[in-house]
């Protein structure tokens, strides 16, 4: 009887070892499933982590290179422009330019553009003002809107009247005293005083050959000034006229908007 309670009590004694070699075979494994999986979510966590932070700097990379080649752009523009002489394109382009490239300082590969769009820069007025000369010598319409365009681009419409105006008195005069001196070589204008501007002066020296002019040449040369001064005067009634022309059409444009007109009726 003590010898089968013994037997039974062994039996489930190793069967309770039995089960807990496997519990601990089982928690064992569980340990490594959880370490496991514990690694794969952390590293999954920084592989993810180090993939956004690779986007993100990929996109501000190509967002600068986007940038860069606009502001590339904008000098080829630039030149462009001074080439066909296109003044608004080559005030807007280079100071669209000057405004962005600071972002992008100490990049040598720029100095050349940078270089090019300045002496664009500081070229233009010369330029306008020689575009004005030619204008007020040969009057074109395209031309003229161009510069008056050019000019409120710089907020300075109030210099191209007066650069316009001035060119008109300097072409007179200057035509004036050619003629006279053509028709009486041997006169001498007086000499002028040094503060005097080379206007006042050239000026004050046809006033003083129209004096020396001989009576019987005056009608001659009165003709000949004439003559001389058609095709400034001319040119002048051109201004007028394109400006006349303007007006007109800013009425006719308000007058079709109130009645209601489409756009594309306008004529």
């Amino acid at each position: 009887g003590d010898y089968g309670s013994f037997t039974t009590g062994a039996e489930k004694i190793a069967e309770i070892d039995g089960r807990l070699k496997v519990c601990i075979a089982e928690i064992g494994a569980g340990r490594k499933s959880l370490r496991k999986a514990e690694q794969e979510v952390v590293q999954g966590g920084i592989q993810v982590l180090h993939k956004l932070r690779q986007k993100k700097l990929y996109t501000e990379v190509i967002v600068l290179l986007l940038r860069l080649k606009q502001l590339l752009n904008y000098e080829r523009q630039c030149v462009k422009a001074r080439e066909k002489k296109d003044f608004p394109r080559m005030i807007t382009s280079a100071e669209r330019y000057m405004a962005a490239v600071p972002e992008f300082k100490g990049i040598p590969a720029l100095e050349s553009s940078t270089i090019a769009v300045q002496e664009v820069t500081d070229s233009l007025d010369t330029m306008l003002e020689e575009a004005v000369a030619n204008l007020t010598r040969s009057f074109d319409g395209a031309v003229y809107r161009n510069l008056l365009e050019a000019y409120e681009i710089k907020h300075m419409l109030g210099m191209m009247g007066d650069s316009v105006q001035r060119n008109f008195v300097d072409m007179i005069v200057t035509t004036a005293f050619s003629t006279l001196h053509s028709l009486n070589p041997a006169a001498v204008p007086s000499a002028q005083p040094r503060e005097l501007s080379p206007q006042e002066k050239k000026r004050n020296q046809l006033i003083d050959l129209a004096k020396q002019m001989k009576s019987g040449d005056c009608f001659e040369s009165s003709m000949r000034l004439y003559s001389d001064l058609a095709e400034m005067m001319a040119t002048m009634f051109a201004f007028m006229s394109w400006h006349e022309q303007a007006k007109l059409e800013v009425v006719q444009f308000h007058a079709m908007e109130a009645m209601g007109v489409p756009i594309a009726d306008r004529t």
